[in-house]
């Protein structure tokens, strides 16, 4: 959030952090589009997010309208893709963004579907050669009803999903279908029922929990759920990235310090991510934050372990070059102020008193 008429590309639009109650989650300030690759670093028992790049939202001009979120992201992409052109990608985003612009021959996305979404199912098989009609082939079939009612259609049956220890999380299924707003790319929806919504009451309890849809049509509705339950490691990666590394917090109001200096700061959380990730031994680090704090029991390395622990490797790094460069037989000189002695305490008295 920033304050302030003259700060370049600040206006109102949706935040979706807490908001106190009755606020309709508007603020003011800055807008980002943050595209970031989800990874399994060594030290961490969950997938971690690290921040690749991002573009400033703008309001634009009617003479040069402002780039949409998912043009943003399709535009990231695309320099991503130049990068590694033989490697397929996986996109998570929310609900907010348009599948068919960031969809792309080697780009699946994964999203959540909107409560209202019209689904139709696939086209029937073309007839053989000699007893086909004029005119294209059909694109969608049937519509589909609402997603309460494919939860209760038998046509398409609920899998249980268990954890390692036999314990029942959710129901899910699989439905093939298309999209007009996708421009009739092949989808697979899942619906997902988590255990805890069942144990709610008839009154409260709903037919599902969320649908998602993704454009890997061979991807199965567990797959699916896994895929998008991976998002919330980007929701944990802007939480560490504003509260532990501290981007955004910079007062900068011109064009080029606004452009430049959360970028920034998102690559410097990658890297400090990154190194800590290759270049520290975890399980001696987790032995001594264990050692020295017995009350906190921890289990797996965070965030702001890394950012100890850098911080802790440039202070030891400073103190050793100083050290090195100073002879041994000088004495090093002092680089703090001295402390003041008896006579000059009561010099400064004496001129305090004249």
């Amino acid at each position: 959030r920033r304050y302030g008429r003259k700060v370049h590309s600040a206006f109102w639009q949706y935040d979706p952090s807490p908001q106190p109650a009755g606020n309709k989650k508007l603020g003011y300030g800055n807008g980002w589009v943050v595209l970031g690759i989800v990874v399994r670093l060594p030290f961490a028992e969950h997938e971690i997010c690290l921040p690749l790049l991002a573009r400033l939202k703008s309001k634009g001009t009617k003479e040069r309208p402002a780039r949409n979120d998912s043009g943003h992201v399709a535009e990231m992409l695309g320099l991503v893709q130049a990068q590694f052109p033989g490697r397929r990608f996986l996109v998570r985003v929310d609900g907010a963004f348009k599948v068919a612009t960031i969809h792309s021959r080697s780009t699946d996305v994964v999203t959540r579907a909107s409560s209202d979404a019209a689904l139709y199912e696939p086209p029937p098989p073309r007839p053989p050669a000699g007893q086909r009609k004029q005119g294209r082939p059909k694109v969608y079939g049937e519509r589909l009803g609402s997603f309460e009612e494919l939860a209760a259609d038998t046509r398409y049956p609920w899998e249980p999903v268990f954890d390692e220890a036999g314990e029942l999380l959710r129901f899910v299924k699989r439905i093939p279908c298309r999209r007009k707003a996708t421009k009739g790319i092949a989808l697979a929806c899942a619906l997902v029922w988590n255990a805890a919504d069942l144990r709610k009451s008839e009154r409260k309890r709903k037919p599902y929990s969320i649908a998602l849809l993704c454009t890997d049509a061979s991807m199965s509705a567990q797959e699916v759920q896994a895929a998008y339950a991976g998002r919330w490691s980007v929701e944990n990666c802007f939480r560490d990235v504003k509260h532990v590394t501290g981007v955004g917090r910079q007062r900068s109001r011109v064009p080029k310090s606004v452009k430049r200096a959360v970028p920034f700061g998102l690559l410097t959380h990658s890297l400090i991510l990154t190194w800590f990730a290759i270049a520290v031994d975890h399980e001696q680090e987790l032995a001594l934050h264990n050692q020295s704090r017995p009350w906190h029991e921890k289990h797996s390395l965070s965030t702001t372990d890394a950012i100890a622990r850098l911080r802790f490797e440039i202070i030891a790094t400073c103190f050793s070059a100083h050290q090195a460069a100073t002879p041994p037989t000088e004495k090093p000189q002092r680089t703090t102020r001295p402390a003041l002695r008896g006579d000059t305490l009561r010099a400064i008295a004496a001129l305090a008193a004249a």
